[in-house]
């Protein structure tokens, strides 16, 4: 009978350490949580996701966009497509804002040459409707 026991406790000992071990880190904050929230967060590219995981928004650089190297804030729609950009085209000489139609209707701030902005209106098949200047 005290052989059952002896046993009983040991198995019983084993049981809530590893209770403890694999519980108790789970129930503590994390070291970076109790402390607070960070002041600077860094990283090259920041995707903003929907509930389902869709991206909805990227902050960084943006490969196919606006040139080869465009860096910047895209914001997309339901079906993924690209409606406003802000940011610079290529190495970071063009500075520019674009909103994007569904249709494919454009608006566009930039400054191509780097001294003189300029307006745009485009219809859905890229046909300028207005410039200034």
């Amino acid at each position: 009978m005290n052989r059952d026991w002896y046993l009983k406790g040991i198995l019983t000992a084993i049981a809530l350490g590893l209770w403890v071990a694999i519980l108790r880190p789970a129930l503590l904050p994390r070291p970076s949580e109790a402390a607070g929230p960070a002041r600077v967060v860094r990283s090259e590219r920041f995707e903003l996701v929907d509930a389902t995981g869709a991206v909805r928004a990227v902050l960084g650089s943006l490969p196919g966009m606006m040139g080869s190297d465009g860096k910047g804030l895209c914001v997309y729609d339901r079906a993924g497509k690209p409606r406003a950009w802000l940011g610079f085209e290529d190495h970071g000489a063009i500075p520019g804002l674009y909103l994007l139609g569904p249709d494919g209707a454009r608006v566009m701030l930039w400054s191509h040459d780097q001294s003189t902005p300029s307006f745009i209106l485009r219809d859905q098949r890229q046909k300028i409707r207005f410039h200034a200047p």
